[in-house]
């Protein structure tokens, strides 16, 4: 959003400076006396002659009108960009960790709407309880396939042992999880801890 914005202004300030060039042009410089002022010997030519002098002056007139209309309307379509791109909006039951340039901000953002950066990336993890299962049964739980903890009985008997682990990303820790562990922390910490 950010490039985007950043290219409608340059559109816009080089309209803007386009139709600032003719902006110049006088209005009575180009009138039909001035022309006879200008070119004496011209008297009595037919209107030909001055249409083909005054056109120059149209033509100026319709490339500053142009040329300010483009400006403005991409002046403030690169104005709104920026503003949009300056609002983010955290949907409930989430948190967002924001990054510029690389570095992540250890101030997470909560839920709402809040204005960043506009080069900032928000990512957003979830807060909201959260369950890895691992069961034998086919297609239970993330993996496919038996995914179950296999365990010694007292006889001494291999049998699998289905289970369900409940976690929540405490809000506070999201920045640092993000870039300890990173936002698939799930298969990275969570199963490995629950299968030893």
């Amino acid at each position: 959003m950010f490039w985007i914005t950043l290219i409608l202004a340059v559109i816009g300030l080089i309209a803007l400076g386009y139709a600032y060039l003719f902006a110049k042009f006088d209005i009575k410089k180009h009138s039909r006396e001035q022309y006879e002022k200008d070119y004496p010997s011209a008297q009595g030519r037919n209107q030909y002659e001055y249409s083909t002098y005054f056109s120059d002056y149209k033509d100026a007139v319709a490339a500053k009108k142009v040329g300010a209309i483009t400006g403005f309307v991409c002046f403030g379509l690169g104005v709104i960009c920026l503003i949009f791109a300056c609002l983010t909006q955290v949907p409930a039951g989430n948190i967002g960790v924001v990054t510029v340039f690389g570095k992540v901000n250890q101030t997470p953002i909560i839920e709402g709407l809040h204005t960043v950066n506009p080069m900032a990336y928000v990512t957003m993890m979830s807060m909201k309880l959260g369950e890895y299962t691992m069961s034998s049964v086919q297609d239970e739980g993330r993996k496919s396939g038996d995914d179950a903890i296999y365990c010694l009985s007292s006889d001494g008997l291999t049998m699998p042992m289905d289970l369900t682990v409940m976690y929540r990303l405490v809000p506070t820790n999201a920045p640092w999880v993000y870039q300890n562990i990173g936002i698939d922390y799930v298969d990275k910490v969570i199963r490995p801890a629950s299968r030893t």
